[in-house]
């Protein structure tokens, strides 16, 4: 009988890993924001002259009158570039903190609960100290690598940019 107990705990971890793994498809993908309209590989390479130096030699050799207006458009194009980089950025950190966080929280279920299930003392010392160092890995990560004073504040130093209105989604400057 202890082995059909067995066989039915496994049975319903396994239906319930994959009603879990259902559930998170379902979910926003890993990266936690939606897909850009924008495709931003076409419009950095459109801002490219503005980085070559061929919009340099043009406002060079450009009549004084038309100096301030190519300036202008060379620093708009560059902040422009500049926000993109940085956003793919940022929403490539918080996505591989969340693959992170997902990987070793659900390692350390799953190892907690073959802890649980397993048969003798000498598995279940293994499997324990195997989740407790999935779980203090963890914890270690998210500490060092994706929640320092650091990153906060590179984040909210753009963040505070765009907010007074200097970033690519306030374009009133353009032109003038």
């Amino acid at each position: 009988m202890n082995i059909g107990t067995r066989s039915g705990r496994r049975g319903i971890t396994s239906l319930l890993l994959v009603a879990w793994c259902l559930v998170l498809s379902a979910c926003a993908p890993l990266l936690g924001y939606p897909k850009d309209p924008e495709d931003t590989d076409a419009t950095l390479s459109a801002l490219a002259p503005y980085f070559n130096g061929a919009k340099d030699v043009e406002y060079a050799h450009a009549p004084p009158a038309a100096k301030t207006n190519i300036r202008n458009e060379i620093i708009f194009a560059r902040m422009r570039a500049y926000d993109i980089t940085f956003a793919d950025f940022e929403k490539r950190l918080y996505g591989d903190g969340n693959a992170v966080t997902l990987g070793s929280d659900l390692a350390g279920l799953i190892l907690a609960g073959l802890t649980a299930t397993t048969g003798n003392a000498a598995t279940k010392s293994v499997l324990g100290a195997a989740s407790a160092g999935v779980i203090g890995a963890k914890a270690a990560i998210d500490k060092d690598l994706y929640y320092p004073e650091d990153n906060t504040s590179v984040v909210g130093a753009d963040g505070g940019r765009q907010a007074a209105g200097e970033g690519t989604n306030c374009h009133r400057h353009e032109g003038s």
